[in-house]
């Protein structure tokens, strides 16, 4: 009876002891999560932090989880985000089924200009004479490409968008620049020479009374001032001749018809006007 009196003391202190042991802590779910930043813009290689806050501070389980919605765009590791390429993403932190975004936008790299290139580097012009120059900015993408033009001597020499026009006669020197960086064309600006000579296209000419042909004459040297001209016929009773060269005829015979350049430079050549039959049975008749 005794032995039975301890055993049952025995079970009831360790119930005892059972009941007043260490209790286990209750699950505290997440309620809500924050981001630093709910929106960021990144170039192309840069790389932001972001913080998550799980609410409440004393949360069971305050493991948080990061994606992204576009990893070719943004990719984020332990709240590291990494700007890839141009576009957007959307960044999740996710805790305790509670879940918070960030707006990622990523622009393109910003690519500088290595270099600029005209398609000429010196030409000539003679006076009122334009010339187009183009420029090439390297790399293709770089980012911004503007080119700007100036003139070392805007008296000799002027530019607008590439466009060089020679104003004097003297040298200048045309810059293109984009970038920092630019490229340049040395301009020679001249007047054009005189006429030197004159000729005609034929060595005599044979008109018919009552007909009319163009005298056409060549210059040299070919470059030069297109001259202004005065035409003179030693026979105005048997041709005439306007300002421009053209020769009608009057009556048969035989004229000279002489052409000077306003600088005195002269040419002149031998006309003969014909009729059907012998000339001595023609009758004049003034054709003017």
């Amino acid at each position: 009876m005794r032995k039975f009196t301890l055993v049952l003391a025995a079970l009831s202190v360790l119930c005892a002891a059972v009941a007043c042991g260490p209790k286990e802590d209750p699950v505290v779910a997440v309620t809500g999560i924050t981001l630093s930043q709910s929106s960021v813009s990144l170039e192309e290689g840069a790389t932001v932090s972001l913080t998550a806050t799980v609410s409440p501070s004393n949360a069971t389980d305050k493991t948080v989880t990061w994606s992204s919605s576009n990893s070719g765009v943004a990719t984020v590791s332990g709240g590291v985000v990494t700007a890839v390429a141009a576009g957007t993403a959307t960044v999740t932190a996710t805790a305790g089924g509670k879940s918070a975004k960030c707006e990622v936008n990523v622009t393109a790299k910003e690519v500088s200009v290595t270099g600029v290139t005209l398609n000429k580097t010196e030409i000539s012009l003679y006076i009122g004479e334009s010339f187009q120059l183009e420029a090439t900015v390297s790399p293709a993408n770089a980012k911004d490409k503007t080119v700007t033009w100036s003139s070392s001597n805007a008296g000799v020499a002027t530019v607008s968008g590439g466009a060089v026009k020679a104003v004097a006669a003297g040298t200048a020197t045309i810059t293109a620049t984009a970038g920092g960086k630019s490229a340049t064309c040395s301009v020679t600006c001249k007047e054009r020479p005189k006429v030197q000579s004159i000729s005609f296209e034929k060595d005599s000419y044979v008109i018919p009374v009552g007909s009319s042909d163009l005298l056409k004459i060549t210059y040299s040297p070919a470059d030069a001032v297109a001259p202004v001209c005065t035409w003179a016929v030693s026979d105005p009773t048997l041709a005439r001749v306007d300002n421009s060269g053209t020769v009608t005829a009057l009556a048969p015979g035989e004229v000279t018809v002489t052409v000077t350049a306003d600088n005195g430079v002269s040419a002149s050549v031998k006309v003969t006007m014909t009729v059907s039959g012998s000339n001595d049975d023609y009758s004049y008749v003034d054709l003017n």
